[in-house]
């Protein structure tokens, strides 16, 4: 592309436009009125052409000093280039007010899985009634008048707790509170990345829990072979694999979790889409028991994901050929259970922490407690050369599986 400019005389009388890549200059019809060859140049051309190129070429000095260049024309008189301001002359680059912007987990489901329940105390017991005494036949009939009644007694017994203490601390020196731009909030921030972590942590103390066959009952784990995974097996049936652990658990499975990768196998799966189809037809059916057997629990999506040990970001819960897992719990409708007539396949005794009285009357030194969390700030004065604050969040939780016979897992659904 050619690069053109306007030329004068010294009378500042217009000459046409220069193009500097063909050394020609045109009139504004275009016609060539000089060229570099033109054996017909006048002197006071070669002028122009001599004071062009000394203000283009002083203009980059301009730029390059960041001052005006003063220089003499042809004709001996004193010219200035005046040194153009451009955004950057007049705007030292910083933060673009009210932008922000970073990461964040997906949310998890460590607390549907495991829902808390406040503990006064960091250790206790929990009373739980076995299955004899809900599960056992017990014969009413009498024998002869006057015979023994039978008897019945329920039976049960207690487990201990005890809820281990998980901290995270961040340290902030001062230089780098004192030198923060808005909207940079680095205090907050630091919160955020402890929740984060801690939430992260329980997300995987959760999962292992509620992944490990040992916990449940034999009839309670359901292990997939070749062939029968959801993702291409010849002989998949999803909806039968939830619906076999329902039928074996001792209560209704309220829940069942799937990481995100792996409920995509399922709705995509042939013989769940046949089930669906079958399904949205069963209004049409007289029997309205038929869509109760044919239901399953609801299904909660599971989306949080890390970085693994190749760096690359997975799902929390498993979802690959050599480990995947679909589990079904049940949580009451009220927690904790308090009727003796419900049970949940695990819950979370979490300590409540007593109160942020720093340190009086035998309480945690700490700056405030809410929900369980402690949250101590402090002045580090070792630190650095100006010293700084330093967080740290606390919380003592129990992770306890309390039922080996409600809920279930499937083992390897994705081959």
């Amino acid at each position: 592309m050619s690069h053109t400019t306007a030329l004068y005389d010294n009378d500042r009388k217009y000459l046409g436009q220069m193009d500097e890549d063909e050394g020609t200059v045109r009139d504004d019809s275009g016609r060539i009125t000089w060229r570099l060859d033109d054996r017909k140049k006048t002197k006071q051309t070669d002028r122009m052409l001599a004071d062009y190129f000394a203000t283009k070429w002083n203009e980059g000095v301009s730029r390059t000093c960041r001052a005006d260049v003063p220089f003499r024309d042809s004709r001996g008189q004193e010219r200035i280039v005046k040194l153009d301001l451009a955004p950057t002359d007049v705007h030292v680059p910083g933060l673009m007010p009210g932008y922000s912007a970073g990461y964040q987990l997906a949310e998890g489901v460590a607390d549907v899985v495991s829902p808390v329940v406040m503990s006064a105390k960091e250790e206790d017991k929990l009373w739980t009634w076995n299955a004899t005494s809900s599960f056992q036949r017990a014969i009413p009939t009498m024998g002869a008048a006057g015979g023994r009644v039978n008897e019945v007694q329920p039976a049960g017994g207690t487990a201990n707790y005890n809820c281990i203490r998980y901290a995270l601390g961040a340290f902030v020196p001062t230089e780098v509170t004192a030198n923060q731009d808005a909207p940079i909030d680095v205090n907050q921030k630091v919160t955020q990345r402890i929740l984060e972590a801690l939430k992260l942590e329980r997300e995987i103390r959760v999962m292992t829990q509620a992944t490990t066959t040992a916990n449940f009952t034999s009839q309670q784990v359901r292990t997939l072979s070749s062939g029968y995974q959801w993702n291409g097996g010849a002989s998949s049936q999803p909806v039968t694999d939830l619906q076999t652990l329902e039928h074996t658990s001792a209560m209704d499975i309220s829940r069942w979790i799937m990481p995100l990768s792996t409920y995509d196998t399922f709705a995509t799966n042939a013989a769940v889409q046949k089930f669906v189809a079958y399904k949205q037809g069963v209004q049409a059916v007289p029997e309205a028991s038929v869509a109760a057997l044919l239901r399953v629990a609801p299904i909660t999506i599971a989306r949080m994901k890390y970085y693994g040990a190749t760096g690359t970001l997975i799902y929390v819960w498993p979802d690959v050929a050599s480990a995947s897992y679909v589990v079904g719990v049940r949580t009451p409708p009220k927690m904790p259970p308090s009727d003796q007539r419900d049970i949940a396949t695990m819950f979370t005794a979490r300590w409540a922490g007593g109160t942020g009285n720093g340190g009086e009357g035998g309480g945690p030194r700490v700056s405030a407690v809410a929900g369980g969390f402690m949250i101590r700030r402090f002045f580090e004065e070792s630190r650095g050369s100006l010293g700084g604050q330093m967080v740290v969040v606390c919380h003592a939780d129990a992770e306890v599986f309390t039922s080996s016979l409600v809920g279930g897992v499937i083992v390897n659904p994705i081959q």
